[in-house]
């Protein structure tokens, strides 16, 4: 749920209210929108629903920024964390004297019963009521913000990033890491690799930072084979996704990559593209012209579109 179509519906509520009741009055309205309104501004005017629209804007107002900045592009891996963790913080704040979900059902049922037996409710009873249905809400919304991020995995992230930039990092933080990574790199030569890089940001007078490193491993392609485990960490730090926002906005992109392809050509050609392209180290030694040239002149559309007339065409294609 979006935090600006909440602000909106609750700033227009008033107003949606005598919308409703209007139409429920309208005689000129079919009786099916007529019982529709009816039905719907029952739901509206109940304060309770009222209520949890508000509590749900007042969650939304906490994890709507962070929900934003996690998705920028230029948002690293460090940030999130940090990020995530003030809001966990925030939230848990809220519902330190939160009393449990069974505790919170039996008060309102109890709250049901006496007012069936005409028995009013007290104000303090209505207040401790609410009070507790907004610190539970706060408290699933806390727990299912840290059941998102797996602390484990943020861990490892932390540990990626402190190897490549902290000098003191501890060796038992640093066999932690290569053992979430064994068959990648190894400890000793990651330990040795690592030394040299800081003593070499040192005597540079340089701060060492993952941006330093990357451009680094970049501009001296030689590098990667002198310092291969670094390099290996590098490599990992720059394909861990951010969040899983990361992998979210990745997956609808390679859907709608997917969608187009088989909405603009036949499965089997699909197909023969994509073990073209698994096997594009093969392919790259082959010679295709032949090929090109017999499938090009095979009907006019195709030697008016690759012909001698548009020379670099031919090219593009083989590319």
């Amino acid at each position: 749920m979006r935090l600006p179509a909440v602000d909106a519906f609750l700033a227009h509520y008033a107003s949606i209210l005598e919308f409703m009741d209007e139409l429920r009055n309208d005689r000129t309205e079919p009786a099916k929108n007529k019982e529709w309104a009816e039905s719907y501004l029952r739901g509206l005017e109940t304060f309770q629903n009222y209520f949890c629209l508000r509590i749900v804007q007042a969650v939304l107002w906490k994890v709507y920024p962070i929900h934003v900045q996690c998705q920028s592009r230029h948002a690293t891996a460090g940030e999130v964390r940090n990020w995530v963790g003030t809001l966990a913080l925030s939230l848990s704040a809220e519902v330190i004297n939160c009393t449990n979900a069974a505790e919170l059902v039996e008060r309102a049922r109890g709250a049901r019963t006496r007012t069936a037996t005409q028995n009013p409710v007290t104000e303090d009873q209505i207040k401790e009521f609410y009070t507790g249905l907004y610190l539970a809400v706060m408290n699933v919304r806390s727990n299912a913000l840290i059941a998102r991020y797996s602390a484990n995995d943020l861990g490892i992230v932390e540990l990626v990033c402190k190897s490549l930039e902290d000098p003191k990092m501890s060796d038992a933080d640093l066999i932690e890491l290569v053992q979430f990574y064994e068959g990648d790199v190894q400890f000793e030569m990651l330990r040795q690799e690592l030394r040299n890089w800081f003593a070499l940001c040192e005597g540079n007078g340089v701060v060492p930072t993952i941006k330093i490193l990357r451009s680094n491993f970049v501009e001296e392609t030689a590098l990667k084979f002198l310092l291969p485990n670094l390099h290996m960490v590098c490599t990992i730090y720059v394909c861990l996704t951010v969040s899983v926002y990361e992998a979210e906005r990745s997956f609808s992109m390679m859907w709608r990559i997917h969608t187009w392809l088989r909405n603009s050509q036949s499965q089997q050609r699909l197909n023969h593209c994509a073990v073209l392209a698994a096997h594009k180290d093969i392919t790259e030694e082959m010679d295709i012209r032949p090929l090109m040239e017999e499938f090009i002149g095979r009907t006019m559309q195709r030697r008016n579109l690759f012909g001698p007339s548009h020379p670099f065409k031919l090219e593009i294609a083989i590319d």
